[in-house]
């Protein structure tokens, strides 16, 4: 590949020019025809001319602002590039842009109709001043992604009248004009480069009309250059904005805004689509980088292979530093001839994306030879500055950094505006300003709601206009002292717009500004709902939200109150305690919310029988409390107590079935049990606490001796607390025999607490204690473990198959790590899950019935067997009998003990007998405890239960005596049998 550049003189001239490089010679020429005579005659005579030569050749050519040639810049001028191909070939077309078309129209032709599989690149001049010169280019990129297209729009010396294009087939005054180059190996590199900088405020778009006409801060193009440059520069539009452009940054570069031909009158418009809120700023050319740009563009093309060079340069750049543009074009001219124009906008490939720029220098480097040598060697020499430069350079420097410095203040100034708007727009509170007349100028939203007015109504209004008019002196008195500089907080009425009322909390803040209070600032608080606030607030405090009845803290706070009334006045009053029987029983078998559906009953019963001066109250749980204000004598008392009891007996429908409640009250007495509020809460406690001792529906008055009864119970707490550590409990174990084989098959462990001062403590002394006070779980660890223990001796001694039986209190088998500590127990021990039988009570399991049966299949998972206890005496045991996994059924022994005797009851061999009979039905197993005759064990046996448990086999041993129980009934099979 050769190029040849001329600058056009004459016909004679050029003849000479072509013969001298012989060019006639060479079958694939394509011409490039960069032009400043704006003259369609002129022009198409120079194409006949050029055809005349060379007939063979393929010709592009536009009209200019300007030519360069040889690192030389012309204007007015005519330069003629000629390049010869050895490997490729050119075509030339033109695409009218016709009035049913648009530009995307157009790109999308030049695609379809000019892209073969060997093209490789296109040259394309445009008419900017009709053709929207992005959508162009980007519909030709979505359809050849990837051929390069270079070039740009054609000029006419700045007069943005009218661009000429031209073939070889003609001339034309619109569209573009393209030459495609197919080749099989072309080579090519472009490069970019612009030096624009902000000058100035930042600027947003406010309106973009449908024709595309910018509103730039409300103002039109022409009025912010005559607002920003001055008139003179703005009458010059659009050419002026060719030195001085508008800007839109993109990523870290800023890019200039490309103007369409613009006639006196009409609308200006830019080839380069804006929308609303795009940030735009005046732009300069920057002359320390367009002296940096030297060095930056040939080290970018020193390394490419180079056989000829194309320039396409915005016209800005010829009207900037001409001398230092040229010096940057002679250093790019010492590789190869360069040639190209001064563009109304450049065309540029950079290998992935194509994109119309502005006011930028666009390279292309053409050549078909990977291995082509540079014709001279590099040497960027800069020129010596001259005292413009210098000026220039410190104009610019004096520009940027002004510029930085009012962007920084704009950005400021702008985040301080919205951090303002949106304290004062989003607040909650009530906002508003006023001047120093007091007429409101601004308000913010949640005072219009608040108000109900709307933001028109409340502006230029009077402030009084919303206060109530008993307060306008105060409220003036308030502004004034505010006016003057000194902060006010004051409460008045605010009338809303419905003529009612909120009580609103108003701060007046002076607003100063230089030093000089200029308004008042009103933040208002509505403090209505304050008021109704500490109402509830109280409600809540001294209230149960369950039955609406005081609370704990309103007795005690009323019950000292009235004990130090009575210290005056030596009044007698009572204390009573009352406690629903068996609550606990109800919440847990029929739910919480059956339970408060009891509580609700029982406070409303209560409410019925009590004296006006009485107070009655929900102390906590199920536990109700009463303070009787006048006591003449006890029967006052037991008058009110038979009254409560008779008031529960109104029965209560739950589920569909009718019960009855009955409740435990325990008394003090003031001033004969105590004469301190506090002591006749305890002993009434203490009262209720003997009182639930003996059964349901009693009362118990206060007495010394139950003082003396609690201290027992404090002292016995201190010792269990100890027990464990001390080795002061000990295991015992109870033969579970079985009716079918007549054999030994396994023991239930159980705990007895054998004390060096007290003795051996019965358990149902200690396990309800230490169940309350938190100590069942360490208990029930110690059992588990033990027992496992001795299950293995038994087992090392003679006796694999026996099995052991372990209680699990609620408590610990609701505890997370319950499953880890069964895994514990049975590996520490080395005996198989199959013989650990774990025993759980009905309330235990229904307390949360999904979390029970997920627990008891992971201990089945184990292989450890699973036993209800005491089968019979719950609420809900056949309802949930199906779902829980268990093996067997423990037959409570209040339904064994009158099975034979003189009290032998048919309704309990009944249940019993259905019992069995169910477990058959259900494959599982039934065990029998509390038998104690031989009678029973054979009723047992002819009803069908498998295994008894009783004193008529044994009492409960030390696993000492069980073992010599085991070696009484070992027989030579290692069996055991009564």
């Amino acid at each position: 590949m050769q190029t040849y550049n001329y600058l056009f003189k004459s016909e004679i001239d050029l003849q000479k020019w072509i013969v001298k490089n012989k060019l006639k010679k060479y079958e694939n020429i394509f011409i490039q025809v960069f032009t400043g005579k704006v003259d369609k005659q002129w022009i198409d005579e120079l194409r006949i001319q050029l055809l005349f030569h060379l007939p063979q050749a393929k010709i592009i050519g536009v009209t200019t602002d300007g030519e360069i040639l040889s690192g030389r810049v012309t204007t007015g001028e005519t330069v003629i590039s000629v390049s010869t191909f050895n490997n490729s070939v050119p075509r030339t077309f033109y695409f009218p842009l016709e009035e049913n078309n648009n530009s995307r129209d157009l790109g999308v032709r030049l695609a379809n109709e000019v892209i073969q599989n060997s093209t490789k690149l296109v040259f394309a001049f445009g008419d900017g001043m009709h053709m929207e010169s992005s959508s162009f280019l980007k519909a030709f990129h979505e359809t050849a992604p990837n051929v390069y297209l270079a070039g740009g729009n054609g000029g006419d010396n700045g007069q943005y009248e009218n661009a000429v294009l031209f073939t070889e087939k003609g001339v034309y005054d619109n569209g573009v004009v393209a030459a495609a180059i197919d080749s099989e190996e072309l080579y090519l590199h472009t490069h970019s480069y612009t030096e624009w900088k902000p000058a100035g405020k930042v600027f947003t778009v406010t309106d973009v009309s449908l024709d595309g006409e910018l509103m730039i801060e409300d103002k039109s193009v022409y009025n912010l250059y005559k607002h920003y440059m001055g008139k003179e520069i703005a009458d010059k539009l659009p050419a002026s904005a060719i030195e001085y452009p508008l800007i839109v940054k993109k990523g870290k570069t800023y890019q200039p805004l490309s103007i369409k031909t613009s006639n006196p009158g009409e609308p200006i418009l830019f080839h380069q689509k804006v929308n609303v809120g795009t940030k735009i700023q005046i732009g300069y050319r920057d002359a320390a980088l367009s002296l940096r740009s030297i060095d930056l563009v040939t080290k970018e093309i020193q390394d490419k292979p180079a056989e000829a060079i194309f320039l396409y340069s915005c016209m800005a750049r010829r009207r900037y530093l001409k001398s230092t543009l040229e010096e940057e074009f002679l250093v790019i001219d010492q590789f190869v001839p360069t040639v190209g124009f001064f563009t109304y906008g450049e065309y540029f490939h950079d290998g992935t994306t194509l994109q119309m720029l502005s006011h930028a220098l666009t390279i292309l480097v053409v050549s078909e030879s990977n291995d082509a040598t540079l014709q001279k060697k590099f040497d960027s020499t800069i020129p010596e500055q001259s005292k413009e430069i210098d000026d220039l350079l410190a104009l610019s420097h004096l520009i940027q950094s002004s510029t930085k410095e009012m962007e920084e203040l704009n950005d400021n100034l702008l985040e301080s505006e919205q951090r303002y708007k949106s304290l004062f727009d989003h607040n909650p509170d009530m906002i508003y300003s006023m001047d120093m007349d007091g007429y409101i100028t601004s308000v913010n939203h949640a005072l219009v709601q608040s108000l109900g007015f709307s933001q028109e109504e409340m502006l230029q209004s009077h402030a009084l206009d919303f206060v109530c008019e008993e307060d306008h002196k105060r409220v003036v008195e308030h502004f004034r002292l505010a006016v003057h500089d000194k902060p006010q907080t004051f409460v008045t009425s605010i009338k809303k717009k419905d003529g009612s009322q909120i009580l609103s909390s108003i701060t007046n803040i002076p607003i100063v500004v230089n030093q000089k209070v200029v308004g008042v600032f009103g933040i208002g608080k509505n403090i209505t709902w304050q008021k109704k606030a500490e109402e509830e607030i109280e409600q809540l405090a001294f209230h149960d939200s369950l039955t609406g009845l005081p609370n704990r803290g309103l007795f005690e706070k009323r019950l000292r109150e009235l004990v130090s009334e009575s210290d005056q006045s030596r009044d007698k009053l009572a204390v009573m305690f009352i406690d629903i029987d068996h609550f606990k029983i109800i919440n847990e078998s029929m739910g919480h919310h059956i339970g408060d559906v009891v509580l609700r009953h029982v406070s409303n019963q209560l409410r019925q029988v009590i004296n006006s001066q009485d107070l009655l109250s929900r102390f906590a749980g199920d536990l109700f409390t009463l303070i009787l204000t006048s006591v003449h004598k006890p029967s006052d008392i037991i008058d009110t107590a038979n009254r409560i009891v008779d008031a529960l007996k109104v029965p209560i429908y739950l589920d569909g079935q009718e019960y009855t409640v009955s409740t435990s009250i325990g008394i003090s007495i003031y001033p004969n049990d105590s004469t301190s509020a506090d002591v006749l809460i305890k002993n009434a406690d203490t009262a209720l606490h003997k009182a639930k001792e003996k059964g349901r529906g009693k009362r118990e008055f206060f007495t010394d001796e139950m003082n003396a009864f609690t201290l027992e119970r404090l002292k016995l707490e201190g010792y269990l607390r100890k027990a464990v550590q001390k080795g002061e409990l000990e295991p015992y174990f109870q033969p579970q025999y079985c009716l079918k084989t007549d054999k030994v098959i396994g023991f239930e462990a159980l705990v007895r607490w054998n004390h060096p001062e007290l003795g051996l403590i019965s358990p149902m002394q200690f396990i309800p204690l230490a169940e309350e006070i938190g100590l069942i779980d360490e208990i029930g660890r110690f059992v588990l473990m033990e027992s496992c223990k001795q299950l293995k001796r038994w087992h090392d001694g003679g006796a694999p198959h026996l099995s052991i039986s372990v209680n699990v209190s609620g408590r610990q088998f609701q505890r997370l790590s319950f499953v880890y500590e069964v895994k514990e127990a049975l590996e520490t021990a080395g005996i198989s899950a199959e013989y650990l039988h774990l025993e759980l009570t009905e309330s235990t399991m229904i307390q949360n019935v999904q979390y029970s049966i997920s627990i008891m299949e992971e201990l089945r998972e184990l292989g450890v067997r699973l036993s209800i206890d005491d089968f019979g005496t719950g609420y809900s045991s056949l309802s949930y009998l199906k779902d829980f996994p268990v093996d067997s059924l423990k037959i409570d022994q209040s339904f064994i003990r009158h099975l034979s005797d003189d009290y032998f009851n048919t309704s309990d061999a009944a249940i019993i007998k259905a019992i069995i009979m169910m477990c058959e039905g259900l494959s599982l197993s039934t065990v029998a405890e509390g038998v104690e005759t031989y009678e029973q064990m054979k009723l047992l046996r002819e009803y069908g239960c498998h295994t008894a448990q009783g004193y008529i086999i044994s009492k409960p041993m030390p696993a000492c005596e069980a073992g010599e129980f085991l070696e009484k009934y070992m027989t030579s099979k290692n069996s055991t049998s009564l």
